[in-house]
């Protein structure tokens, strides 16, 4: 993501220099020098990655560096907004065209402005070069984009398994493992097996057990293992195949003279292939599939991966998923772990109560017991060291909140405004990021959790990558629990970014303020359950003049204040479940504001009507406060991704039903009291427009739960059928539809059994809740993608 991060630099960077902004702001060739060291400092930037965590010069490095992308981020941020206020909605390369010189209203503001800037660029520059000129002391290397043949660094795996793993779960897994490699499948010669699990959890010791099995060593007249790792050498990989078959190679051999050997050696040979740690499917179809097509009947390849989607584009004819420890063998184990022999394995039951606890700790992960039971090794059995290491804060300092739940659009949202997400072609931001978390979901990074929504899905860290993540993050990131220990504790780091505070009981603000105050340098700010006055919340706002990110849930804060619309780089405004009663006019001037959630705000009753100057937004979600319509001119929010709680309102200088056919970016939207639409005089055809827009996914329709159909005449009625068979017909994309409360005595006429598996060709989830005046239910067996159907109180149907 620090990849995407300096890519977006370089493209406004492009945009600036096409237009030589540098010669207005009066530093010519800055603005290209800042893009050349730029694009030359990101081609090292995978090595330095790689290398932080074991040299502290290069993490350093790395730091400093963040430091100036951060502030290059703010300068060039300043410029857009700036450029944006002039003329809304054009592109950055017509906004500095020809109207250079006109974008502030006085003279003087634009001299100083220009100069500010233009100081604040070649600051940049100075210190980006100076940075760049260490990349060759710190012997730092440059790599592609996506790099195909690199030198191994990842770590190397033996066949050799370790003495002390124990475990019946082990010994089960290992003996239905050899069965299924040694099972007759007269289908093909050669078969792959795969073991999919999180990094930690035990593949590569259960693959060692299996390798050694006595059985897999009477039935494969020749048994390798290699370890392929991360980041691989193709030649080398083949290479340590042939050496496995007992042949030799010449490491100056290439791949087209490698290939043959490979094929030679184990043709008509039935063998066994062990790949420990693959990360990358096109190591099978790319290149080991046709060397290793000629073995004989019954050979087998065996991978271990974190990625249950490499296992199935490898074809995999079996897959292990790899579970946690159970407590019994997490204790065994760690008992390993602890002690020198097995005197003292027998001594240290005594502490089994404390070590049950320790491996509870580790969350099963064999990974963690491990290295927590090296740690206690040098401690001895000592109760009083073992308790100390069960009450270390090094459980609980992880960035977030145990157990903590990830809501995927929530998080995608997150990324978005922070600038990690890279923008590709025609593909939405919103894409791209969902095309991120399933790529963590894939790699074990994140896991599952059933709860789970039509729209949402919900995902879990495990406790150690968390700490991981946190630890690889301390340098600009604090989570905090305790605020007033914190607060005496006073540590944090020096240049913070990112500070998330989720207390586990109301706090005031104002030791918030207090602990802030020193940190302007915070981008996001992450605020559960507290509590204070508009002044206090005007104060701690002005410390963070460079906040993208302004999360505010849970909180007992009535309103927002004015100084709010200071804060020109906010991307992201969350203030849901709040008691925000009002939002300042001030919000509007925020025109780099891509998000701005309002959910469970039951107290607001109203959207300050310049709202249609956001001309950024991205997600506006309305469900929840007591509104009575949308401002009028919505339609002029172009980038709109979702549109939650939309309200009809007929009457004027509110936002009517048609401006949502303008908003041709929607893949979200739900509308609420549908049965005013039936106070029109006669709805206009096409009115919303919905059904040209096939970027729409998921549609919501709801109407007040109050209206039955004898509270309306019959010329009403008749309206709202119209408006629900043409005005809100929904396009062929949509996957998720929802319709609550329909008091009308028929469903929509695009529901129809002559029109449905046409019209409505991609539903996979329907839901259909208080509509119990319907005689008959649509002819739901003729949606061809249906897989979900929620009926709540359809009695009548």
């Amino acid at each position: 993501m620090a990849d995407s991060f300096v890519s977006g630099l370089v493209g406004t960077l492009m945009d600036m220099a096409k237009e030589k902004v540098d010669l207005w702001l009066g530093v010519p060739g800055e603005i290209q020098n800042l893009q050349t060291t730029l694009r030359n400092i990101q081609s090292v930037l995978r090595d330095a990655e790689k290398r932080r965590i074991e040299d502290k010069a290069v993490n350093d490095w790395l730091i400093e560096l963040k430091d100036v992308m951060y502030d290059a981020d703010d300068v060039l941020d300043e410029w857009r907004t700036a450029a944006e206020k002039c003329t809304p909605g054009e592109s950055p390369p017509k906004r500095f065209k020809g109207n250079i010189f006109s974008i502030f209203a006085g003279l003087s503001d634009e001299v100083k402005f220009r100069h500010e800037v233009g100081v604040k660029i070649k600051d940049l520059n100075d210190r980006l070069e100076d940075i760049s000129a260490r990349r060759s002391k710190l012997q730092l290397h440059a790599s592609a984009a996506e790099p195909r043949v690199v030198p191994r660094v990842s770590r190397m795996t033996s066949p050799v398994m370790e003495s002390d793993m124990v475990g019946q779960r082990l010994e089960e897994d290992a003996k239905a493992l050899v069965e299924q490699l040694t099972k007759q499948d007269p289908s093909k010669n050669v078969v792959v097996l795969a073991i999919v699990g999180i990094g930690g959890i035990g593949k590569t010791t259960l693959a060692q057990k299996v390798f050694n099995d006595g059985k897999i060593k009477a039935s494969f007249r020749t048994t390798i293992w290699v370890c392929v790792s991360h980041e691989f050498s193709e030649t080398d990989l083949l290479g340590n195949i042939i050496e496995g078959a007992g042949g030799k190679y010449n490491r100056e051999q290439s791949r087209s003279l490698l290939e043959p050997l490979v094929e030679g050696l184990l043709r008509g040979n039935k063998f066994l292939l062990v790949l420990d740690d693959v990360w990358d499917a096109r190591i099978w179809d790319d290149l080991l599939r046709n060397p290793l097509q000629g073995g004989a009947s019954g050979s087998r390849v065996l991978v271990t991966t974190r990625n249950e989607g490499i296992a199935r584009q490898m074809k995999a004819a079996h897959v292990h998923l790899m579970k946690l420890l159970p407590p019994e063998d997490g204790w065994s184990l760690l008992c390993r772990k602890a002690t020198m022999n097995a005197e003292e394995e027998r001594d240290a039951q005594d502490l089994k109560d404390t070590g049950m606890k320790i491996v509870e700790k580790c969350g099963g992960l064999p990974l963690a017991i491990k290295t927590i039971g090296g740690v206690l090794l040098d401690r001895g059995l000592n109760r009083s060291a073992w308790e100390e290491v069960l009450r270390s804060a090094a459980w609980s300092r992880t960035g977030l909140p145990e157990d903590y739940l990830f809501d995927r659009p929530e998080i995608v949202r997150l990324w978005i405004a922070e600038g990690f997400v890279e923008a590709r072609g025609d593909v939405t931001l919103e894409e791209t990021g969902e095309q991120y978390h399933r790529e963590l979901l894939h790699r074990n990074l994140l896991q599952s959790h059933p709860y789970r929504l039509a729209y949402d899905e919900y995902s879990k860290m495990h406790d150690l990558l968390r700490s991981l993540g946190h630890f690889l993050s301390r340098d600009e990131s604090l989570f905090i629990s305790d605020l007033q220990n914190e607060c005496r504790n006073g540590a944090a780091p020096m240049k913070l970014r990112r500070l998330s505070i989720v207390a586990t009981e109301i706090t005031n603000i104002q030791h918030i303020v207090s602990l802030t105050k020193q940190h302007e340098s915070v981008r996001t700010l992450l605020v559960e359950r507290t509590s204070g006055h508009v002044k206090d919340i005007d104060d701690y706002l002005k410390n963070f003049v460079r906040l993208r990110v302004l999360h505010l849930m849970h909180t007992k804060i009535d309103i927002l204040p004015h100084y709010i619309g200071n804060l020109i780089h906010l991307r992201y405004l969350n203030v849901c479940y709040s008691r925000v009663t009002e939002l300042p006019e001030s919000i509007c001037n925020l025109t780099n504001l891509q998000f701005l959630i309002l959910l469970g705000c039951t107290e607001l009753t109203h959207i300050p009507h310049g709202i249609d100057r956001l001309v950024n937004l991205r997600t506006l979600d309305c469900v929840g406060p007591r509104l009575e319509s949308l401002p009028y001119g919505i339609r002029r929010l172009k980038h709109l991704n979702e549109l939650r709680g939309f309200v009809v309102n007929t009457a004027t200088g509110t936002c009517p039903l048609e401006e949502l056919g303008s908003l041709r970016e929607l893949r979200y939207l739900s509308i609420y009291k549908l049965e005013r639409a039936c106070m029109e005089a006669e709805p206009r055809r096409e009115t919303s427009g919905l059904k040209c827009n096939q970027k729409l996914k998921h549609l919501l329709l709801h109407c007040s739960s109050t209206p039955t159909s004898d509270g309306h005449t019959e010329e009403q009625i008749e309206r709202m059928e119209k408006v629900l068979d043409v005005a809100i017909h929904p396009p062929s994309s949509v996957v998720t539809l929802r319709l609550e409360n329909f008091f009308l005595l028929r469903y929509p006429s695009w529901m129809a059994s002559a029109t449905i598996s046409s019209l409505l060709p991609n539903i996979r989830r329907l839901e259909l809740i208080d509509c119990d005046h319907w005689p008959l239910l649509p002819p739901l067996g003729k949606l061809p993608s249906l897989e979900v159907f929620w009926g709540d109180r359809v009695h009548r149907a």
